[in-house]
């Protein structure tokens, strides 16, 4: 592929390159980001390839960026990423769309057998015998200007994307998997995956199953509360108070900074910030009926422990048939909720559902009592 204009940093440069891929079905895709500071990351350059063509579009250079998300949007035009998730979560936070349609070429080779995580330059070396440079891996994006070697390493992560495509969309219709992928790159679509609201943050907090109700409710507030600081502030929400952090407060309801302090990793200057925010938020009154927001099941018994080992024995023998990774096709949060959220279970739905599901829950009904 070729461009007379490597880097794209003005209008008019952006729209002879999007004139030059208008008419093309399918595009390459990439981004480069910062997030290590920043409650989001900042996105700091799109490279996109289509039609023998290839470029850097600098965001942080052009602010009108429409005609390129006009071409994201458009549900003609596949678009080819390779680990979309946290590309299409920067690419959502400036467009506020989700791109699609997806083509992930990391899911499509883990469909037909080259690992559940193969890298970006493994899977080009293995399918175009092409060796990428790795010598800009630690490059600060947001840095202008950008040397020739960034440019240049930042363009091979879309110019070898169609290749790529093409044998793994080749391999997957010899294996009779294209809706294997149809249907996994689906789950790329959702816009809950790259946004939450603040209210249902707790949700994806760790440890709330180990306190009591009321508890739970008070660590919900503090999550809460937490993204909203942390969106203000535009801090890693993880630099305004940790998850461990919020569930013993929740749990040991401290009243003095002194109390709050000895919470681990709560430091000085976080008492100093923001301990009266926190003391307002847990002296406000709950109901006398709260409900358990989270259910603990504690600890499992052997019975529990051995249909659990069965069941990850059988995923791991189809899949070596299906000449699959394990964990693409089950993993361990799979199988607990087969064996007591069935109906949240992925194993129990789609092309899953058809290659193991049947099996795995006949061999749950042996044993109903460990749902």
């Amino acid at each position: 592929m070729s461009n007379s204009k490597p880097l794209i940093d003005n209008t008019a440069d952006l729209a002879a390159f999007l004139q030059s891929i208008a008419d093309c079905p399918i595009i390459g895709v990439d981004t480069e980001f910062v997030r290590e500071r920043t409650y989001h990351a900042r996105l700091c350059l799109i490279q996109v390839s289509g039609n023998g063509h290839a470029a850097c579009i600098d965001p942080l250079a052009i602010e009108d960026l429409s005609a390129l998300a006009a071409i994201l949007e458009d549900d003609q035009v596949v678009k080819i990423f390779h680990s979309a998730r946290q590309d299409l979560e920067v690419l959502y936070q400036r467009f506020g769309f989700v791109v699609s349609p997806v083509f992930d070429t990391q899911i499509a080779a883990a469909l037909i057998g080259h690992g559940e995580q193969v890298g970006y330059a493994a899977i080009v070396e293995r399918l175009t015998g092409t060796v990428l440079p790795k010598g800009e891996t630690r490059t600060d994006w947001s840095r202008r200007p950008l040397r020739d070697a960034q440019i240049e390493y930042a363009l091979d992560d879309v110019l070898h994307l169609h290749e790529v495509h093409d044998q793994l969309a080749a391999s997957l219709s010899e294996k009779e998997r294209e809706s294997w992928a149809v249907e996994e790159f689906a789950t790329l679509d959702d816009p809950s995956l790259y946004f939450v609201d603040p209210a249902d943050v707790w949700k994806r907090v760790k440890g709330l199953g180990g306190l009591k109700a009321p508890a739970q409710h008070q660590a919900a507030r503090l999550a809460e509360w937490r993204e909203k600081e942390a969106l203000e502030r535009d801090l890693p929400r993880e630099w305004i108070i940790k998850d461990r952090s919020m569930i013993d407060i929740a749990r040991e309801n401290p009243t003095t900074p002194e109390s709050l302090g000895q919470i681990q990793d709560v430091g000085k200057r976080t008492v100093d910030r923001y301990a009266d925010q926190i003391f307002k938020l847990m002296a406000a009154p709950l109901s006398d009926d709260v409900g358990v927001l989270v259910e603990s099941r504690g600890r499992p018994d052997k019975a529990e422990n051995e249909l659990r080992k069965r069941l990850m024995k059988v995923i791991k023998e189809k899949a070596e048939s299906l000449e699959l990774a394990a964990s693409m096709l089950g993993n361990r949060q799979g199988v607990e909720l087969l064996i007591h959220e069935p109906e949240r279970s992925r194993l129990l739905s789609g092309w899953r559902r058809d290659v193991i599901g049947a099996e795995l829950q006949a061999i749950v009904k042996e044993q109903p009592s460990a749902g």
